[in-house]
């Protein structure tokens, strides 16, 4: 996937998008050699994917948070902590 992009379903939900929960710039750089149960936990929260409505969509851009997590966020820690500080639900 293109650092940053959105890819748009092409399901009956014509306004949900798939991405990833950790954008891609954030954990590209991050070392990980995954033979270790910690890398392997990191790289899983790293490359998960989630189901947002453009409206969320909308309310992450508007935060800054497209395609970075927030200041001081540990993403091993908790890969939702965007959608928290965006204000967006997460079920």
């Amino acid at each position: 996937m293109v650092s940053g992009a959105r890819t748009r379903s092409k399901s009956a939900f014509p306004d949900i998008r798939v991405e990833h929960m950790v954008p891609a710039d954030v954990f590209m750089h991050d070392e990980m050699d995954l033979t270790t149960f910690s890398d392997f936990k990191r790289f899983f929260n790293a490359v998960s994917i989630c189901l947002v409505t453009d409206a969320e969509a909308r309310l992450l851009d508007s935060k800054g948070l497209r395609s970075k997590m927030p200041r001081g966020c540990i993403y091993t820690q908790n890969p939702f902590d965007r959608y928290d500080k965006a204000g967006g639900k997460v079920y």
